[in-house]
């Protein structure tokens, strides 16, 4: 977790939002949706994670829970957004949690006779989270990434599988509207390779080895995919970076560090549609091997008997 506030400041915070009875109402069910334990209250860990909301979407980080902060966060603690406590196991062994991992890797469609390590990504869900949250482009780890190797117990840590931008002159432009289009890699079974140790980087490939990488684009740039441009993505014909068969690709797709990091040459990781995640989970991941699989799964597509989740502004 990223430390946005120091202990005195996430103290007062805390107590700040359980004096407020507007902000206590919202409390467990923002513990549900970071994945923290029912407590019902605030304490530094949660408003640390309301800081870190609210620097992703333009507020001041300070972990209170005032009007503007509200207005983004009771979209998703108030309404019934899908339950998602089956994505966790209780389990007694690490052997249990590698086959009930292994067993929603299945469910996205990984089907692999290798004895490569396996990332698995569940895209829509904070690490823990138990509730499914709209995905949205911003800079901000609410993704759950889970490396599985034989041998080694699961390592679950937070990331993102979605762009930050809204816009860049590198994406393509799929609609041919003149503004370029930020893409997002689409759910699938994919192979991440080595080209980076200090950081360590990534890149992404199809399962037969190509660059050219399933994505959706944001062709109307509100940071959002929806159902309309996911359709036009997957159909499209015509238009930069397109292929029979395919649609929209995007190319030049990495796993690398996110917001949190700067590069070597001190300029910020930015991201328009690769997967980004903390350098020491990386490292861990790179312990792990040089190839490795990857599953992206939209998690709230692990849970078709469930509500989908609501739009947030």
């Amino acid at each position: 977790m990223l430390t946005l506030l120091d202990a005195a400041r996430a103290q007062a915070a805390a107590l700040r939002n359980n004096r407020d009875d507007d902000a206590l109402r919202l409390a467990s069910a923002l513990r549900r949706l970071f994945g923290l334990d029912d407590t019902g209250d605030y304490g530094p860990e949660l408003v640390q994670f309301v800081a870190e909301f609210q620097r992703s979407r333009g507020l001041l980080a300070d972990g209170v829970i005032g009007p503007q902060t509200r207005r983004h966060l009771d979209p998703l603690a108030s309404a019934q957004l899908a339950a998602c406590d089956t994505l966790w196991p209780k389990v007694s062994s690490p052997e249990e949690e590698l086959a009930h991992f292994g067993a929603l890797c299945a469910a996205g469609g990984f089907r692999s006779a290798s004895e490569r390590p396996t990332l698995l990504a569940l895209r829509g869900v904070w690490l823990f989270g138990r509730c499914i949250h709209p995905v949205w482009h911003a800079p901000l780890y609410d993704d759950a990434f889970i490396l599985l190797s034989d041998g080694a117990a699961p390592f679950a840590f937070r990331g993102a599988t979605h762009p930050y931008q809204v816009d860049s002159k590198a994406s393509a432009d799929l609609d041919r509207d003149g503004r370029k289009d930020v893409g997002m890699v689409r759910p699938g079974c994919y192979v991440l390779e080595i080209v980076g140790n200090d950081p360590p980087i990534f890149k992404l490939l199809t399962r037969q080895g190509r660059a050219e990488i399933p994505v959706y684009r944001d062709t109307n740039h509100n940071a959002r995919i929806d159902e309309l441009e996911k359709k036009a993505s997957e159909t499209a014909t015509r238009g930069e970076q397109v292929a029979p068969g395919v649609g929209a690709f995007g190319t030049e797709i990495l796993l690398h560090p996110g917001y949190d990091a700067r590069q070597p040459k001190g300029d910020p990781f930015s991201s328009i549609g690769c997967q980004t995640a903390p350098i020491d989970a990386l490292r861990q991941v790179l312990g792990a091997g040089r190839t490795i699989d990857y599953v992206l799964v939209d998690a709230v597509d692990l849970l078709p008997t469930l509500r989908a989740p609501v739009d947030v502004a």
